[in-house]
């Protein structure tokens, strides 16, 4: 990865900072993470040497493929070696106040609500050798843990913890076999909304009394 595209990435990523949270932004977000960490050799430490020959890029250096599930195919040689990042059962609410009503605006024309909202993001690792589709997921694990913090800071997130490594599972595909090995992290985050009421308000009232005989 060259060092203008490491900008725009960090650009983009820059900006779901400070801002209400959504699925969409969060695994774009997870997405971008993970391009940063893969386009550059020296991020994997110890895992150097075995990871040496995998690179996510822009251009035809690229030897890892770092995208959406929305694009895995699954059938075509291409896909191979990758990682796919999205949703594991997508987000799950639950209550944090009576009716979920977290107060009323200044002007008392609106009610706000709040909810948790917990999610598993999954970022599974493809590749024909089993030890190093491991690794990669390993690799992944630990660049995750190390921005851990500001990440959490930056986003707004509540929780963000790598709850588990899967060991590798056999993929069947018509191209070739490889094996999968997936990480979840747990993330959990707070939900505003509020509803305004948009109806016209009466602001002056008056009556006159007139004496009738």
């Amino acid at each position: 990865m060259t060092d203008t595209e490491a900008v725009k990435f960090l650009q983009e990523l820059h900006g779901y900072f400070d801002k209400p949270l959504n699925s969409v932004a969060l695994r774009r977000a997870f997405l971008i993470l993970a391009r940063l960490h893969w386009g550059h050799a020296s991020n994997h430490g110890d895992y150097a040497e075995m990871l040496k020959g995998l690179l996510y890029a822009g251009g035809p250096e690229r030897t890892l493929k770092v995208d959406l599930f929305d694009l895995f195919k699954g059938e075509d040689r291409e896909d191979y070696p990758a990682i796919f990042v999205g949703f594991r059962d997508g987000l799950r609410y639950s209550k944090v106040a009576l009716d979920n009503m977290s107060g009323q605006t200044a002007a008392l024309d609106g009610q706000s609500y709040t909810r948790v909202a917990k999610a598993n993001m999954t970022l599974s690792h493809y590749h024909a050798n089993s030890d190093t589709a491991l690794i990669m997921a390993e690799s992944t694990s630990s660049f995750l843990e190390g921005v851990r913090p500001q990440t959490m800071r930056n986003m707004g997130l509540a929780l963000m913890e790598v709850d588990s490594l899967a060991g590798p599972s056999r993929v069947h595909s018509s191209a070739e076999t490889v094996f999968k090995v997936d990480i979840f992290v747990g993330l959990s985050f707070n939900t505003a909304m509020t509803v305004t009421i948009e109806s016209h308000r009466i602001k002056k009232w008056s009556a006159a009394l007139s004496r009738t005989t």
